[in-house]
């Protein structure tokens, strides 16, 4: 009967429930030191020891570091907007007022941008790009943005959480904030702007086609 007990227990402590649980508190401890720290001063040790267990479990939930760090992006860096029912414009301004508001949420964007590991930059460039996608599928429905212009916003949100993370003054928090705001409803829809939206990546792009 002992035995049996055991056992038991052994499989419920490696039961799917159980290592996605426990998987989850690695990537949400790995989240919050790679945003306070950057990706080379936040250690595995230190962010196994932060969710209360030991460098030895590490390999069992991922091969790398870098991979963590990956997988840290895809699990924080995007939280939901759960209105789906607004129009474009205001769920674009519930996305940008989340990032600001949740300190740390889009931080490590900026903190490791000019990483030298090959694999972190991968894993940055990969993130940017699918947060960029995911506002377009969102607002392409009922809103004339392109390609281009959630591009720049993607750029505005991550590079707004790291100034407002990085100051603080609340006054220029606030009108941050505002500018931001403003400046999302014309890349959300470029008729409310007198002149043509253009992007330096755009200008670069055509030049290479002509060539």
């Amino acid at each position: 009967m002992i035995k049996i007990i055991v056992i038991g227990a052994i499989r419920m402590r490696c039961s799917p429930a159980h290592k996605a649980r426990t998987r989850h508190r690695i990537l949400a401890s790995a989240h919050r030191l790679f945003a306070s720290r950057g990706y080379a001063a936040a250690s595995i040790d230190e962010i196994m020891r932060d969710c209360g267990l030991t460098r030895g479990g590490f390999y069992a939930y991922f091969r790398s570091k870098s991979e963590l760090y990956r997988e840290a992006m895809r699990h924080e860096a995007a939280p939901d907007v759960r209105d789906d029912s607004c129009d474009s414009n205001t769920w674009v301004q519930g996305l940008l007022d989340v990032h600001l508001e949740a300190e740390s949420r889009l931080a490590f964007f900026a903190t490791d941008v000019a990483n030298g590991d090959a694999q972190v930059r991968a894993a940055y460039t990969e993130s940017f790009v699918a947060m960029s996608r995911r506002i377009l599928a969102r607002v392409r429905a009922d809103a004339p943005c392109d390609e281009d212009a959630t591009l720049a916003l993607a750029a505005m949100i991550v590079g707004a959480a790291a100034i407002a993370r990085s100051t603080d003054d609340g006054n220029l928090k606030s009108r941050l904030a505002e500018a931001c705001r403003r400046s999302a409803g014309v890349l959300v829809d470029p008729s409310r702007c007198a002149q043509p939206l253009t992007f330096f990546w755009a200008a670069s792009r055509e030049a290479a086609g002509r060539g």
